[in-house]
């Protein structure tokens, strides 16, 4: 989660957020202190973990289980708040349109005859996979003893590819490699870490994935593109209401 996204959730719980997130086993960090991001041109950030006195950034590296299970229990030490587990959303149900079982508004749109927004994208044909990780004990410790819990190397023209190494809570890490322009990964494991030693611009993701253990089949996502349904330009039944990525939502590269 980003600076900006850790202060709204904080924000949201009056400032219990971050410590309910800690007391769950979140790793907080300074991201420009106990981070490393390398640029094709410059290499290390001349403001990566700089010594100087300064505001920390303070960044959310945790899993999105911990992150939503840390807000779900908050939400509900509010009595009017339940939660029903197991329960399915059945689409869109406007009277006297047909229901979808689409989870997308725009699609709903279509079949219940109402007006499809213009959609605009910014496409860089970029594609990544992110998977869990033990990296071997000796790089794990090496990393800690530098307290660095981050490792990234940015894409910048001319480099194409890009990559993450993050350290996550319970002694797990997220790593992400990926690529704009076509240069994807692919999700069997061998091209996988073939593709963090031999394609990236930067070795640091290679050398540190080298012994580790993959806990998971990787999540691969290709052709990403940032989109905006034009819903400012439709007249739309009354009452309904469209909300976050149904109107706009952004490559998630961007998010590192």
């Amino acid at each position: 989660m980003t600076a900006h996204g850790l202060r709204t959730f904080d924000s949201i719980f009056n400032g219990r957020y971050v410590p309910a997130l800690r007391a769950a086993g979140g790793n907080i960090v300074d991201m420009l202190r106990q981070f490393m991001f390398f640029h094709p041109t410059t290499g290390l950030r001349p403001w990566a973990r700089a010594a100087h006195s300064r505001e920390p950034v303070l960044t959310a590296a945790c899993s999105r289980h911990l992150l939503e299970s840390t807000a779900r229990q908050l939400v509900t030490e509010n009595e009017r708040v339940s939660i029903q587990y197991g329960a399915t959303a059945a689409g869109l149900v406007l009277e006297g349109l047909r229901k979808s079982s689409s989870s997308s508004s725009s699609k709903e749109a279509a079949v219940t005859g109402l007006q499809r927004p213009r959609v605009s994208r910014a496409s860089c044909n970029t594609g990544y996979a992110g998977w869990l990780v033990r990296l071997a004990p000796h790089i794990d410790a090496e990393l800690a003893a530098a307290d660095v819990h981050g490792v990234v190397a940015v894409a910048v023209p001319p480099e194409r590819t890009f990559s993450s190494i993050m350290r996550l809570e319970g002694g797990l890490w997220m790593a992400t490699v990926g690529g704009h322009q076509g240069v994807h990964p692919e999700r069997d494991e061998a091209q996988l870490l073939q593709f963090a030693r031999e394609r990236l611009w930067h070795p640091g993701a290679g050398r540190l994935l080298a012994g580790s253990t993959m806990l998971a089949p990787p999540a691969v996502s290709k052709g990403l593109s940032s989109t905006w349904r034009h819903y400012e330009e439709i007249d739309l039944p009354e009452g309904l209401l469209v909300l976050g990525d149904s109107i706009c939502s952004f490559s998630p590269v961007y998010g590192l």
